[in-house]
């Protein structure tokens, strides 16, 4: 889906900058984050395990 709006579009480049700076990082708070973008209604089980890198 392509953002439709000023603010969604601000959203989606913030998503990217997030992953272009958090990929190769060991701070585990970039791996939750995309965690609970990814499985938002998940256990804390799974999310942890995908955080986990």
């Amino acid at each position: 889906m392509r953002a439709r709006t000023q603010p969604e579009c601000h959203e989606a480049k913030t998503m990217c900058r997030l992953a272009e700076l958090g990929r190769a990082d060991e701070n585990n708070g970039y791996r939750q984050f995309f965690a609970t973008q990814f499985l938002p209604a998940s256990p804390r089980g799974p999310q942890s395990w995908l955080a986990a890198g």
